[in-house]
């Protein structure tokens, strides 16, 4: 699969070619004699794709290529969409019936019941039933102490439009925008301040900064020119369709690494159209809340929060265009509402351990910690993303360890005692498939319940399937969790008893996992990992994706001391 990035009218597909022996060859020749493909135009110019890897120029037939993947218009048909995840997203009864007649052709086929009797691989028609276990979500804690079930209220989206529980106050905030979107700027000011009324916000005026010319230089002249640490945060309107906006990338790696403003990007294209305006401001409220400092919900009840708890989430960001270097992001909550985030992300080159850098992360977190609240944590709960069975013994070995070794640096800090340390790997790339109810009935199958959990008959004492999200479309996905460490106080002795977890320690952990799946701020309801981890997957894809050789993109040292969610 190739991108497009230009197409060469100077060439044309009788052009010519050098090949590994040093021959010369024409495209229409090569593509004949190579692949017995006969070119219908010789005149037509070549596609230009470059390659990530080291910049080399790859030529392109028009006439061989397809295109892929879905045009804008294509995803914002509704019709479309839908009869297209008919056949890409089976419901659970479908998806059993299918599953059950490619197992009846395996059974029927000679050479296939040979290979299976080869290996001793029996088969059944009757999917595996075990128990499964509802847990209850409980209630979203808003501001002016209201309240509502996260489970059985039909119009969350709605209801969460209302004044957040910590609204931090916002003094000085900026407008950047396109000159020639002056009627747009007055759209957007004018909903927005309605947006604020309905919540409450203690926001000042915002002040507005046009932006004469279309060249990054000159947006990023105007906002060297306004911008200082007195500015809390900056909204951008950009013109350009969604994920493409005009110069986005190059004024998230300024405000990132040389002017630290938490920014929140609004297209021009959505104000202009209208449509759900109203609502889409108030979700950028509530972004902008988030990023700097505020609280716009939290859960009630969450478990293993009796004494001072910080949550973690990690995650490790990997990409061809990076060749051999990582980003490891962290994030660990600061506050009783597991809310607000402390957070860093590191670039690892080949070679160097991993582990280093999560004991840096951890000693940072937990000094950061202690300066919000005037102590250490007393517990520690770490969500790892995208752990597979095979890692977990080098997970074990270099970022477990890579915690212990943080607590002992920080006796010199003060860190009397160990904190109660657990650590979870979280995989959602499994093809495990839960259905409830009977195939035989007349309801036939249905996707389980959100917060369903699986821990009996498939699973070991540490760990457990569990089913957060709501799934409309398809078949649900469970996430797998394997509790991979626990470490406490037997006596003096701090040791590690994963194995022998006490079951209601477990149970108190799957409801935290599924508690914590709310409070995703870029989404009203619950997604399919806990918050935690889908922060730090977003901090290391922010950074991740934008990635160049030689090209600083690492936030700004400041960010750190904001303890905020300024990359979602």
């Amino acid at each position: 699969m190739y991108s497009i990035h230009s197409v060469d009218f100077n060439l044309n597909a009788k052009s010519t070619f050098e090949m590994k022996d040093g021959s010369s060859v024409c495209f229409m020749e090569y593509y004949e004699k190579k692949y017995n493909k006969k070119l219908t135009n010789p005149q037509q110019p070549l596609i230009i794709h470059k390659r990530k890897k080291d910049g080399g120029l790859i030529h392109l037939i028009p006439e061989l290529c397809v295109l892929t993947g879905q045009s804008d218009d294509m995803r914002q048909n509704f019709q479309l969409q839908k009869d297209l995840n008919q056949l890409i997203k089976p419901r659970p009864q479908q998806r059993l019936e299918e599953a059950q007649r490619l197992l009846q052709i395996l059974a029927e086929n000679d050479k296939t019941k040979e290979m299976l009797k080869k290996w001793d691989i029996a088969t059944s028609l009757d999917p595996l039933k075990v128990e499964g276990l509802k847990i209850e979500a409980g209630n979203i804690i808003l501001g002016r102490q209201q309240s509502f079930s996260l489970e059985i209220t039909p119009d969350f989206d709605r209801k969460v439009q209302t004044e957040m529980l910590e609204q931090q106050e916002i003094k000085r905030i900026g407008v950047f925008y396109s000159s020639r979107d002056k009627e747009t700027l007055r759209t957007f000011m004018d909903t927005l301040q309605k947006c604020v009324e309905t919540f409450n916000y203690p926001m000042g005026q915002p002040k507005e900064f046009a932006i004469e010319g279309k060249s990054y230089d000159d947006w990023e002249k105007v906002m060297k020119a306004n911008l200082n640490p007195s500015v809390q945060a900056v909204i951008l309107l950009l013109p350009g369709r969604k994920k493409n906006g005009m110069h986005y990338d190059e004024i998230k790696r300024f405000l990132l690494t040389q002017c630290p403003v938490p920014s929140q990007v609004v297209l021009v294209s959505t104000i202009q159209a209208g449509k759900n305006l109203r609502s889409i401001i108030n979700k950028v409220l509530i972004q902008i809340c988030a990023k700097v400092g505020g609280t716009p919900w939290s859960v009630s009840e969450f478990p293993l929060t009796d004494k001072p708890t910080s949550v973690v989430g990690i995650d490790v960001f990997h990409r061809t265009s990076m060749r051999s270097n990582s980003l490891l992001a962290y994030c660990a909550t600061m506050n009783k509402h597991l809310s607000r985030y402390w957070s860093t992300i590191d670039q690892h080159g080949p070679g160097e351990e991993l582990g280093k850098g999560i004991q840096t992360a951890v000693k940072n977190s937990l000094l950061a910690f202690k300066e919000t609240n005037g102590m250490f944590p007393q517990r520690l709960i770490v969500f790892r993303d995208g752990v597979s069975d095979s890692q977990r013994k080098t997970l074990l070995e270099i970022e477990v360890k890579g915690f212990l070794r943080a607590f002992d640096e920080l006796r010199s800090e003060g860190l009397e005692k160990n904190p109660e340390f657990i650590f979870i790997c979280a995989n959602k790339r499994i093809n495990s498939k839960f259905f409830q109810g009977d195939s035989l009935q007349r309801e036939g199958l249905r996707n389980p319940d959100q917060g369903t959990v699986v821990s009996d008959e498939i699973t070991t004492n540490q760990d457990f399937y569990l089913i957060s999200q709501k799934t409309n479309q398809g078949s649900a996905s469970p996430t797998h969790y394997y509790i991979l460490s626990y470490y406490h106080y037997e006596g003096e002795d701090y040791v590690d008893s994963a194995e022998d977890l006490p079951e209601p320690l477990k149970r108190q952990i799957q409801i935290l996992t599924y508690k914590m799946c709310y409070m995703y701020y870029n989404w009203s309801g619950s997604i399919r990992v806990p918050a935690p981890i889908q922060y730090a997957h977003k901090l290391s894809n922010l950074i991740g994706d934008r990635w160049k050789p030689n090209v600083n993109m690492i936030p700004h040292k400041v960010y750190e001391k904001y303890k905020s969610l300024y990359f979602i």
